[in-house]
Formats: C-alpha cells, structure tokens, sequence
C-alpha cells in the first residue's frame, strides 16, 4: 500500500511535469513563430523581439519551471539550426542551438534573489530592469559574434560584415527588443493578476488596461 505522503509526492511530480509540458510547448510555439516572422520581415532585422520575451519569462515564470523554458528554447532553434547545416557547418549549429535562455538564467535566478518584486513594472524598478536588459544584450551581442566567426561560409549574396559593427547591430536588436516588450508584458502580467485577485477579470476590466497611459505608450513605440 502506498502511504499518503507517496501518494502525495506522486501527485506533485504529475503536476510538475504537466506544467512543464504546458510551458515548454507553449513558449515553445510562441518562440518559433516570432522567430520565423523576424527572419522574414526586413523591418525586424535590427530588432530582435525574442529578447524581451525571454527576459519576461525570466522575470514572470518561477525558477523551477525554467528548465521547460529551455527546452522550449531548444527544440524549435536546433530545428531551425539544422536545416542550415550543409551550409554554415556542424560547429555554427552547435554553438548557435544553445539557448541564450540558459546563459541568461544565472543571471536572472541573481537579480530575482536581490529584487524579489523586479517583475512589478513600477518606476522604481525600471533602472535594475534596464540594467538587467543592457547586460543580457551584452551576452546576446558575444553569442551572435562567436557564432558568426564559426560560419563555413556565408549565404549567397552576403558580405562579410565588421566585428564591431556587426556586435553593434546584435546588441540594439536585443536591446530594442527588449525595452519595447518586456515592459509591455510585465504591464500586462500585473494587470491580469491583479484582476484575477480581485475575481473581476472581465472585458471590462481589459479594456480599462488597454486605456491605460502607460499600455498606450508602449503599443505607440512598438509602431
């Protein structure tokens, strides 16, 4: 017979992994839809969206779940990856199929330990957040540049591109991207949380948040 606390750990590892399947499929999903529309939209290629979405799961999303983030990460970007690997090589798919979700977490797990409430979009929150985003902007711009010099070679028709110039454009991209989500979705966060507290998250309630000041600034630098 199985005790009550094994029946009780069981029930817990069940949930656990059901929620860490829900996530990493749908960040998963969500991931690599943006990703195609960047790599397809000329307009997006000195922004890069990607960032301020993984900087707000880092932000929203409890510690434990993280890993299912990474391999949400993964499964879609090693895909992608792949179907360049005649061209640019085995190592570049490697070195490129890590999850920059998995260099940003240490720093993250940090800053959430020091600033437990960085998630709470308010003003005096807002210069650690900036702070956080320039530094995970650094580590993307270092994973872009290692990952550029371990192409075989390029794609037809591009030329070779400057290291600082190129490390420029990889770090406003990520950076732009994520000054213009991450406190979108931080905003959004709040709201729904503070609405399902007060158990009045109604159409009502979303489109007082959509009137919002703050939501209306940030949808006018989004265009």
């Amino acid at each position: 017979m199985v005790s009550g606390d094994g029946e009780g750990q069981m029930g817990g590892w069940r949930s656990y992994l059901a929620w860490s399947v829900g996530i990493a499929v749908l960040y998963g999903a969500t991931y690599a839809g943006i990703r195609e529309i960047s790599i397809a939209s000329v307009s997006l290629s000195n922004w890069i969206p990607l960032a301020g979405l993984r900087l707000s799961c880092l932000l929203l999303v409890r510690p434990r779940f993280w890993p299912a983030l990474i391999v949400g990460e993964l499964v879609p970007l090693s895909y992608q990856n792949h179907e360049s690997l005649d061209q640019f090589g085995l190592t570049w798919v490697l070195v490129n199929s890590i999850p920059p979700m998995s260099i940003l977490a240490p720093g993250a797990w940090l800053v959430r330990s020091r600033l437990p409430g960085l998630a709470n979009p308010v003003a005096r929150n807002m210069g650690c957040l900036l702070g956080f985003a320039f530094v995970a902007s650094i580590a993307k711009a270092l994973q872009g540049l290692i990952s550029y010099s371990l192409l075989k070679q390029l794609a037809p028709g591009e030329q070779p591109l400057p290291y600082d110039e190129l490390g420029c454009q990889y770090f406003l991209g990520a950076y732009l991207g994520a000054l213009s989500i991450t406190p979108l979705i931080l905003l959004v966060a709040r709201a729904i949380r503070r609405a399902y507290a007060e158990r009045r998250l109604s159409f009502l309630e979303l489109g007082r948040f959509a009137r919002s000041s703050s939501v209306f600034g940030m949808v006018c630098l989004l265009v």
